[in-house]
């Protein structure tokens, strides 16, 4: 289950935080393990609530766009969660941080080479699996963005993705700056291991960087504008798998590879 929380209590709970960090592993709305065990963590970790975002247009071409500031280094200590297709994974906020910028949630997905995701560095093909923007209504309303100051992402494994393990990228852009080719990008890293008993090809596939440009309208918005009656996303588009929605899952969550 993932929290909502008003508006005047984040103001008066907690200070204002920039960046955000992904840092809590949660398998069919439960959460497992404890923060950064199974998530990759990156720079920012000694001083969470002095996180910063990557900021474009640098961050554009920048490594760091996979998995976050030196998200690479902290991968061979990271744990490797087993799940089965037809699950439910997501990522939780660390230390209580909800979505307090708006814009849109985006979950990719990467296949380690050889099945080895400790020692993957992002460089390989990465799909969109999942994508959350405007939920009612037009973008200039905070509200009307379905993550707004929500705590969390998930998304359902399709039947159909092939076996193997994954570096799951989840990534909140915040569009506050945007406007002045500022849009900042909140990112992390989990590291799977996916049981499936079907296979199909994810597509389209794309690098990182190389998923965004410059001059994308999702990355220029403009929040003041009211000329903006809507949101575009950014990037490409989200794999659209033939499968059974109603499948139930077939595998068992557990860690794997713990030594």
């Amino acid at each position: 289950m993932f929290i909502k929380y008003s508006l005047t209590a984040l103001l008066v709970a907690a200070p204002f935080i920039e960046g955000y960090l992904f840092s809590q592993l949660i398998v069919d709305d439960k959460d497992v393990g404890g923060p950064f065990e199974y998530m990759r963590p990156n720079d920012d970790i000694a001083n969470p609530t002095l996180a910063r975002p990557l900021v474009a247009p640098d961050a554009l071409s920048s490594n760091d766009l996979r998995c976050g500031k030196g998200g690479d280094k902290a991968a061979p200590d990271s744990k490797v969660f087993s799940v089965g297709a037809t699950q439910r994974i997501g990522a939780r906020l660390h230390d209580n941080q909800t979505f307090s910028n708006i814009g849109p949630v985006l979950i990719y997905m990467s296949r380690a080479p050889n099945d080895d995701v400790r020692s993957y560095d992002g460089s390989g093909d990465w799909f969109k699996i999942w994508h959350q923007g405007i939920c009612i209504g037009g973008p200039r309303i905070n509200e009307n963005w379905c993550n707004f100051n929500v705590d969390a992402a998930d998304f359902r494994i399709p039947e159909t993705i092939p076996a193997g393990q994954y570096l799951v990228r989840f990534e909140q852009i915040a569009l506050q700056n945007a406007n002045k080719g500022n849009a900042e990008f909140n990112v992390g890293c989990m590291q799977l291991n996916i049981s499936s008993l079907k296979e199909e090809q994810p597509t389209p596939l794309a690098k990182i960087p190389g998923i965004y440009k410059a001059d994308e309208a999702g990355l220029n918005y403009d929040a003041l504008s009211t000329l903006m009656a809507q949101y575009d996303l950014p990037g490409p588009p989200s794999w659209e798998p033939q499968e059974d929605d109603n499948a139930a899952p077939k595998f068992p969550s557990v860690p794997w590879n713990n030594a």
